[in-house]
């Protein structure tokens, strides 16, 4: 018998709520809550029902639903037009779609570091149109806070 290994996805399905930290070398989807850190050494997905709380580091993140905390040392960010971000990503490319609400510090980082220190607060590399709406900090936080607690 050959030695043949497989991708392990993990999920936190839809209805479920996890306090702690997720660590997995493959996917991660999260479709219901999550409070604490998601790592991973491939992908995480927020569904369009995904809630997280805290911190989400991975090569490839792209989020649907609702993030409040850091993206932490990411080589990609989609962030599609149903999501709401609040928080700080650091990350080598982010893409947002239109519709997307972004109220996020976005700090754009060369592979192995930061673009010669700079910290690019609210930039993007790449969005196909204007983003739709915005919010205010404190109009945002009000959100988080009775959605995803």
């Amino acid at each position: 018998m050959s030695d043949m290994r497989f991708p392990t996805n993990s999920i936190v399905g839809f209805g479920s709520v996890y306090n702690g930290t997720i660590s997995a070398v493959d996917l991660v989807r999260i479709d219901g809550q999550v409070t604490g850190t998601v790592k991973s050494n491939n992908t995480i997905v927020v569904g369009i029902n995904g809630k997280v709380k805290g911190t989400m580091q991975a090569n490839t993140i792209i989020i649907s639903g609702l993030f409040q905390g850091t993206i932490d040392d990411a080589d990609v960010v989609v962030l599609q037009p149903t999501c709401m971000v609040l928080g700080t990503i650091k990350a080598v490319s982010a893409f947002v779609d239109p519709g997307a609400v972004v109220q996020a510090k976005i700090l754009f980082k060369k592979r192995g570091g930061e673009r010669n220190g700079e910290d690019v607060a609210g930039g993007v590399i790449q969005y196909d149109e204007h983003i739709t709406h915005t919010y205010s900090r404190k109009q945002l936080a009000k959100y988080f806070n009775t959605v995803a607690s």
